[in-house]
C-alpha cells in the first residue's frame, strides 16, 4: 500500500513539477560571487549574440561588459586577499581556525601572487661560478628558520634516523631529480633526520645537485651533518 502511494506520488511529481539540469562545481574560488557569476554569464550571452552579428555595435557592448567583469574579478580577489591578512594577524584566532585560514592562503594567495614571493634580496644573489654560489640561495632563509623551529618545538627521542626522501615537483628548477624507483620519479631529493618513535622532522637538507655538492663519501657526509643538529 505504501509502495503504491509512493509510486503515485512521485509520478504525478514527474509529470506536473518541472525540472531543470544544473551543472554543480566543486571547489569554486572563494571570492567568486554571485554577482559576479551572473556578470559572466550575461558577457558570454552577449560575445555569442557579438560573434553572431560581427557588427562594431555589438563588439563594443561586448567589451565594456568583458572591463566590468574584469574589474568585479579583481576587486573581489583584493578584498578577499585583505581578510585573509586581516585574520592572519589576528592573535585571538583559534589553532582550528588558523589552519583553516592557512588552507585559504595557500589555495588563493600562492596561487595569486606566487610571483611576488621571495625570501632573499635577488640581486645579491651569487652568480654560477663564484665561490660563494648556492643554488639553494633564494629558498635559504626559509629552510634555515623550518629547521630552528623543528628543533625548538620537540626534543628527539634516543632512537633517531636519517633517511633520503623525495619532494614531488616537476617545475623548473636546476636541482630537480629524477628518481625511478621512487614513487614520485621527479621531485627535490632531500634528507631529513627524523624521530623514529613518532617520525616527527627534526632536520630538512636539501641535495643542491651533483654540481654543487662534492660526490665522494656523500652519504657519510650527509649523515654527519644531520647528526650536527643534535650535538
Amino acid at each position: 500500500m505504501t509502495a503504491n502511494i509512493t509510486h503515485i506520488i512521485l509520478d504525478a511529481a514527474d509529470k506536473c513539477i518541472p525540472n531543470k539540469i544544473i551543472t554543480v562545481r566543486k571547489d569554486q574560488p572563494p571570492w567568486l560571487t554571485n554577482e559576479i557569476k551572473k556578470k559572466i554569464r550575461k558577457k558570454n550571452r552577449i560575445h555569442k549574440i557579438a560573434k553572431r552579428r560581427n557588427n562594431s555595435k555589438d563588439w563594443n557592448k561586448f567589451k565594456k561588459i568583458r572591463n566590468e567583469v574584469t574589474n568585479l574579478v579583481r576587486k573581489s580577489k583584493e578584498d578577499f586577499n585583505n581578510s585573509l591578512i586581516k585574520k592572519v594577524i589576528n592573535n585571538n584566532a583559534s589553532n582550528k581556525n588558523w589552519w583553516k585560514i592557512s588552507s585559504l592562503w595557500d589555495n588563493f594567495t600562492l596561487k595569486s601572487d606566487k610571483r611576488y614571493l621571495h625570501f632573499s634580496d635577488s640581486t645579491q644573489q651569487p652568480l654560477p661560478g663564484d665561490q660563494n654560489y648556492d643554488p639553494l640561495y633564494k629558498v635559504k632563509p626559509l629552510l634555515t628558520h623550518f629547521n630552528t623551529a623543528f628543533q625548538q618545538e620537540y626534543t628527539t627521542h634516543r632512537n633517531i634516523a636519517v633517511d633520503e626522501t623525495m619532494i614531488p615537483f616537476k617545475g623548473r628548477v636546476q636541482f630537480k631529480q629524477y628518481m625511478p624507483q621512487k614513487p614520485h620519479k621527479w621531485g627535490v631529493k632531500a634528507w631529513v633526520l627524523a624521530d623514529s618513535q613518532h617520525s616527527y622532522i627534526q632536520y630538512v637538507d636539501i641535495y643542491p645537485g651533483r654540481n654543487a655538492t662534492p660526490q665522494t663519501h656523500l652519504g657519510s657526509s650527509v649523515v654527519k651533518r644531520c647528526l650536527q643538529r643534535q650535538i
